[in-house]
């Protein structure tokens, strides 16, 4: 089994055992008599400075383990802060591990104790009760809390001195751990690009807070690295033309446009440059490794692949599917191939036969007695799966199987199949592909022509695109003729052409022609009385937008539903939503459809797009069901669920349901493209309503899909070892 690999772009390994949790304790030491390089440490007591150099007044931070026997080692890293970091102290203590203590009373606390309190609260409730002039129950939740944080206290007080959020410190401890002492000495700004949603006047703040001198070059690298981050994460490029890239630098900082180009040119350790039809263009030092690190694993996977014994070309007569289902000769080569390469790929679009193709792979897979591995990227993705008739093969979620450990024995597998493998952006595929095994294979299924991942760039459609991998393209031509009137309007749109459609809802897809103004009571009559009166169920309906805004976005829609159904009780939680006119309550009450809107596999079970329901409060919990099972959601967690009656079209990718209602308004008309009308088609199992201006679905229709900027194609072609 392949080693853990953890490079800084890996958000989905987590340490394994208590004892693999990364050392993140750090010590606060001030000078106290520079003469003599005598010191104070607040694990440690006084302790000695290394005579041979000269310390400035004031308090550091040092690795805790670079602090032996009461000295400050030699080669220790050191980073100097000045003002004992209280702020950070503050912050900690009025945070959510001291229940009950809150701002004014942390104030209190540190401005009572200074550092000294770091020592305080170490000791006993009774101890701490005495010293602060507190209540009994205040020192019991800061001697509890001291208790649950401990090593982990420090690090997070310096974290809270420079600014950081709850996002950026979760990012710096996976990325960074302790190494960040060493960043923020050497080159702080450096860190702008690598975590996420750091903006530069932020950096800046952490800069003057250290007193670090940064150059104009520095400034300018900086926000080039910020530039080229936010494309990925707002917009999923790896890479971006350099032209656009330099304006967005110039109007951050209001430097000559010649010097700016000048210095970003000449950092070639920094970044790399390509031409992309006739454009230049420019990516960043991690974007660069992590596309070699993808071709890496690639390479290794096919070099490593052994099939051994288990060779065998199938045929027709030996492939199990279902009694009335014939499989067409393309079915039975994408078969053969999967079995027999390391890595292989299998495309097609609705009623191209992908799922009678997966049945008769596994049988395949069954009968050379290889162990299977089934995995998709979302949990209603593997529900799905499993409702094909293959639950026994255990069908879970990608983050699932990477999960917080290792690898385990019994994960060892000769093949996994991926499903819905459109979905993986590049950061959970350099993880997946560094998890297979030597000597086994990989087979990624989906559909190129849907939506990009959420998360950066594209590698399902790159990997076709560069012909390094063996694709078997899935058409069901053969059976066209049976097709539903939902599959041959998709394949029309995916081609630009625009289908003839109407509103008899005797068919399949059914277009609803309503000015704006009345789509919204279209879309309730719709949802609560037409398709209910077809046989299709309120929990088999999803309603799907491009937009969260307006009068047929999700927030207004997921509004009016609530209204009718559950509103009028007593809300079980209330969730501060932030939308174009500014923040609004959500109120959820008993028997809400909500969405998960984060990964939390290790502490929930569930990931981002799984969908489930409110059931009750009970204490402080909020109970919820999901996949069938009750999962109990803290009052923190619980900020990571949205009303899901309407959800946006790319959180509904690797779902299918059996009534969609889709919206194509005007209003949102700027977001209404091929791909994303394709793909909302394509969720829909029985029934696919139309809800908008005819004029505006056709218009979307014709937009070709954006484009992804990504450098994945040529580093795959350049560094893949042909057969």
């Amino acid at each position: 089994m392949k080693k853990k690999y953890n490079p800084k772009f890996n958000f989905y390994k987590k340490p394994s055992k208590k004892e693999d949790v990364p050392d993140l304790k750090i010590d606060f030491v001030g000078v106290i008599d520079k003469e003599k390089n005598l010191g104070q440490s607040v694990l440690y007591g006084k302790i000695d400075f290394p005579k041979n150099k000269k310390f400035k007044s004031g308090w550091y931070a040092v690795d805790a383990k670079q602090v032996i026997k009461k000295v400050v080692t030699q080669d220790a890293n050191l980073l100097y802060l000045g003002n004992a970091p209280l702020k950070g102290l503050k912050l900690f203590l009025s945070g959510w591990h001291f229940r009950g203590v809150g701002e004014v009373l942390a104030d209190k606390i540190v401005n009572r104790g200074n550092m000294n309190t770091l020592r305080t609260i170490k000791g006993s409730s009774s101890h701490i009760q005495e010293k602060f002039d507190i209540t009994e129950d205040q020192a019991k939740s800061i001697n509890n809390g001291w208790a649950k944080t401990n090593d982990l206290a420090h690090y997070d007080i310096l974290l809270n001195e420079l600014g950081f959020t709850n996002v950026q410190k979760k990012h710096l401890r996976e990325d960074y751990g302790l190494s960040i002492l060493h960043k923020l000495i050497t080159n702080p700004i450096s860190l702008l690009g690598t975590i996420p949603y750091l903006s530069l006047d932020e950096i800046k703040k952490v800069c003057k807070r250290l007193d670090f001198k940064i150059s104009d070059e520095q400034i300018i690298i900086a926000a080039t690295n910020h530039v080229i981050k936010k494309k990925e994460t707002t917009n999923g490029h790896t890479c971006y033309p350099f032209d656009r890239v330099l304006d967005e630098v110039i109007k951050l900082e209001e430097f000559e446009k010649d010097f700016v180009s000048e210095v970003i040119k000449k950092s070639n350790s920094e970044f790399k440059f390509t031409k992309k039809n006739d454009k230049e263009i420019i990516q960043s030092e991690a974007s660069e490794l992590r596309d070699k690190k993808i071709t890496q694993e690639i390479n290794r996977i096919i070099s490593k692949f052994e099939r051994g014994e288990n060779k065998k070309s199938f045929t027709k007569s030996e492939l199990k599917t279902q009694k009335t289902v014939d499989l067409s000769d393309e079915q039975i080569e994408a078969v053969n191939t999967a079995v027999s390469s390391p890595i292989s790929i299998i495309t097609g679009g609705p009623g191209a036969g992908k799922t009678t193709m997966v049945k008769a792979l596994v049988s395949a897979v069954s009968d050379l007695k290889l162990k299977l591995k089934l995995t998709a990227p979302t949990g209603k993705a593997a529900t799905r799966i499993s409702t094909e008739g293959l639950k026994k093969y255990n069908p879970g979620t990608i983050h699932s199987y990477l999960g917080a450990n290792e690898p385990k024995s019994e994960d060892k597998f000769d093949i996994m199949i991926v499903d819905e493998s459109s979905m993986i952006d590049i950061d959970l595929m350099s993880s997946l592909l560094n998890s297979i095994p030597d000597k086994a294979s990989v087979v990624f299924i989906g559909d190129a022509d849907q939506l990009p991942p959420v998360g950066p760039g594209q590698v399902f459609k790159d990997l076709i695109r560069s012909n390094k991998i063996k694709v078997s393209k899935l058409t069901g031509n053969y059976r066209q003729a049976s097709m539903s009137g939902i599959a041959k309007a998709a394949r029309e749109i995916v081609r630009g052409k625009i289908p003839t459609l109407d509103n008899d809802f005797r068919n399949d897809i059914v277009l609803n022609d309503v000015p704006r103004g009345r789509q919204a009571d279209k879309v309730l009559e719709l949802y609560f009385d037409t398709l209910p009166k077809s046989g299709i169920k309120q929990d088999d309906i999803q309603i799907l937008t491009p937009q969260r805004e307006g009068e047929v976005g999700l927030y207004n829609l997921n509004r009016l539903i609530q209204q009718r159904t559950t509103a009028g009780r007593n809300p079980v939680f209330t969730n501060k939503i932030k939308g174009k006119g500014g923040e609004f309550e959500m109120n959820f009450y008993s028997g809400d459809k909500v969405i998960m809107r984060k990964n939390k596999v290790k502490e929930l079970g569930l990931v981002n797009g799984d969908i489930g329901r409110v059931l009750r409060k009970s204490g402080n919990l909020i109970v919820t069901e999901f996949n069938s099972k009750e999962i109990d959601f803290s009052t923190k967690d619980a900020f990571d669920l949205q009303l899901a009656y309407a959800i946006t079209i790319h959180l509904s990718q690797g779902s299918d349901y059996k009534g969609v209602i889709i919206t194509c308004s005007s209003e949102h008309k700027f977001m209404l493209r091929r791909n994303l009308i394709y793909t909302a088609l394509t969720r829909a199992k029985d029934k696919a309503l139309l809800v908008g201006e005819e004029s505006s679905l056709n218009e979307g229709i014709q937009k070709l899909p954006d484009l992804r900027y990504t450098n994945l194609i040529e580093t795959l072609q350049t560094e893949i070892k042909d057969d």
